[in-house]
């Protein structure tokens, strides 16, 4: 009778054990967090670099952290690297989500997952040689681009990957009568090599915007004395998801939307833009919730 209460207990503690054993496991799983990989371009002024301090700073870096804060069942990891590397890594299934002040286009849209809502926004345009400033009307519409035809001016090559190439698809759509006449490439030249190029007197205009102009003219003044900056209109600035993140990318959206809600987008716009550039979004692309 000993020996049976014996076995008894002992069946007794090893059952528990397993029961112990198999809760944590499932503890565990339960606390264990989805890595998320997202690679930002990290000289990319106001929306992400890396500051003097080795610090990782900017508006969709911001943006980006408190979006994580509302979503615990995931663990963001940000890597810095350049757009072109951020890119084919989203492409290879190497990152999740992609931030580098990137536009929309038509190649974009069939590989990438989009948000419905921009998370910010920038001023379009082109940039031109200062010899020509008299005869440009700067029209603040899609229409501005009508500049560069009826001054026949000659267009700087356009990559047909960037989110440029879909605001310069969509003037010629709107504009049957006036189209932009230029070559496209899918080679990423710099900012600066681009705005040499007017200056070499190669071409007499480059479809640009407003915060990689100002970036550049920032670094040597020879730029803003012989070239100037035609703003057009504003354009949604999104971050890219890989096309099989349904989840993470609806997840996104939800958080984003209370923070839009709450003023945390408010918040991070006065701090990087000093302004609402949202608001100065058309229409068409507003943010807007269902």
């Amino acid at each position: 009778m000993k020996k049976s209460f014996i076995l008894f207990l002992l069946t007794g503690i090893v059952a528990g054990m397993l029961s112990m054993s198999c809760s944590k496991k499932q503890a565990k799983v339960q606390n264990e967090k989805r890595t998320i990989t997202v690679a930002y371009r990290q000289n990319d002024i106001p929306y992400s670099w890396i500051n003097e301090k080795g610090e990782t700073v900017g508006y969709e870096y911001d943006l980006l952290r408190e979006v994580e804060k509302l979503l615990p069942q995931y663990k963001f990891k940000y890597i810095g690297t350049t757009q072109e590397d951020a890119l084919i890594g989203l492409d290879a299934g190497r990152n999740h989500i992609v931030l580098s002040g990137l536009f929309t286009n038509p190649l974009r849209e069939e590989k990438y997952g989009i948000p419905k809502n921009p998370e910010s926004a920038t001023v379009t345009g082109f940039v031109a040689h200062r010899k020509f400033e008299s005869n440009l009307k700067g029209f603040n519409d899609v229409n501005g681009y009508r500049d560069i035809v009826e001054n026949n001016l000659r267009l700087a090559p356009v990559n047909s990957s960037t989110g440029l190439y879909g605001i310069v698809l969509e003037y010629d759509q709107n504009n049957p009568d006036k189209k932009l006449t230029y070559e496209t490439n899918t080679t990423n030249f710099g900012d600066a090599e681009q705005l040499d190029w007017l200056l070499q007197g190669r071409y007499d205009a480059v479809i640009f915007n407003e915060n990689s102009y100002d970036l550049v003219v920032s670094t040597d003044k020879k730029y803003s004395d012989l070239l100037i900056f035609v703003p057009t209109y504003s354009i949604g600035v999104y971050p890219l998801f890989n096309k099989k993140d349904v989840q993470l990318l609806a997840d996104y959206e939800k958080a984003y939307e209370e923070l839009y809600k709450n003023g945390t987008v408010d918040r991070i716009q006065e701090k990087y833009f000093g302004k609402d550039v949202l608001s100065l979004l058309r229409d068409s692309e507003k943010v807007h919730f269902d």
